[in-house]
């Protein structure tokens, strides 16, 4: 089975029954945001790996309860780019609880796959007041193992507010990344949001 998406009741995972909602990501149709254009949307084979994700509640049970913006990188070293397929990319996909027990996961939507702003991610935070998503990225694209190269991560900054649109908006400063790569930076593995 090709990389999937899942979600699990809030007791834990202990039966196959605990397992609310689960979705294989390549075969469900993707769309862009209306401010993202690029090719048909394709996968290779292996299919797109779920890397980072973060939950944004929208609304309350039953029905659409937010969204689940997802990290993708590519399943294996020789796809390095979103040329032919969809293999690096933020995406939102719609959660919908029926009960505690029944939830959906659908509508995936391409918020980016510019190449230099979501290539490897490997973490993503949400500030709610603000409305910002923020997302540890390779700051070196194209190149699979940034720490044994010598490169560090970087953050990204997207503007992000779905219960408005469903489109996140790059912002970068003199071209530059929210935080660019430093030698601190060799992996970022998650992120924690908090005030000064």
């Amino acid at each position: 089975i090709l990389n999937r998406l899942g979600i699990i009741n809030a007791d834990g995972y202990s039966v196959a029954a605990n397992c609310i909602a689960g979705v294989q990501i390549s075969s469900t149709i993707h769309t862009y945001s209306t401010n993202v254009s690029g090719p048909v949307i394709a996968f290779a084979a292996t299919g797109s790996a779920p890397t980072a994700a973060v939950f944004i509640k929208t609304a309350d049970a039953p029905g659409v309860i937010g969204k689940l913006v997802v990290g993708y990188s590519a399943s294996v070293v020789a796809e390095t780019s979103n040329n032919v397929n969809l293999n690096y990319a933020l995406v939102a996909w719609d959660v919908t609880e029926t009960s505690s027990t029944v939830a959906t996961l659908s509508a995936p939507v391409i918020l980016n796959r510019q190449l230099d702003a979501v290539f490897g991610i490997s973490a993503i935070e949400y500030d709610a007041t603000s409305k910002v998503l923020y997302v540890a990225t390779a700051s070196q694209t194209g190149v699979m193992d940034q720490t044994t190269a010598g490169y560090g991560y970087k953050i990204e900054k997207f503007s992000y507010d779905p219960v408005i649109i469903n489109e996140a908006t790059l912002v970068r400063d003199n071209n530059k990344p929210f935080m660019e790569r430093t030698s601190g930076t060799k992996c970022i593995t998650s992120m924690v949001l908090g005030q000064e």
